[in-house]
């Protein structure tokens, strides 16, 4: 009886060791960015922020003084959300309320260390993962402040 009792305790403590080992994704309720969520209508997006301030003519949108960069997938007419990059504190926040300008520090309180990091051109990239692999968000980070927010989806 003794026996069977440690058996039992072994394997529940190696379930709780690996559950807290497993890699936690974020729901895709997670990836979006000023309120827009990846593959959504481009027409979704202008009837909630208006007219792009430019249209370039791979059919991405930049809004207010370009620093809302939004790229797009799909024909005419039925366009799709597939990456928003904010570039400045202007309003647009994850679902969590980061924006551009804070301190990195508020990335892992919230989003916790499952993440990739890589340095490039000076600018660490801090990128989390979305259950289904194929969305992506990512901070730019510099001086410990917030340079820029991704949300990506891979075609």
């Amino acid at each position: 009886m003794k026996r069977i009792f440690l058996m039992l305790v072994f394997l529940i403590l190696l379930t709780i060791s690996s559950v807290s080992f497993a890699q936690v994704k974020l729901t895709s309720d997670q990836i979006a960015l000023g309120g827009i969520h990846l593959w959504q209508p481009i027409s979704y997006v202008q009837q909630i922020y208006g007219v792009p301030a430019k249209v370039l003519s791979d059919g991405s949108l930049l809004y207010g003084d370009y620093s809302i960069y939004i790229s797009t997938y799909g024909k005419s007419g039925n366009l799709r959300v597939k990456s928003i990059m904010a570039t400045a504190d202007n309003g647009w926040k994850t679902p969590a309320g980061i924006k551009v300008g804070m301190n990195e520090s508020v990335i892992q309180e919230t989003y916790g260390k499952n993440f990739t990091t890589f340095k490039k051109k000076g600018i660490k990239y801090i990128q989390y993962d979305g259950y289904h692999c194929l969305a992506h968000l990512v901070f730019g980070v510099k001086d410990h402040k917030i340079l820029f927010i991704l949300i990506s989806a891979d075609q």
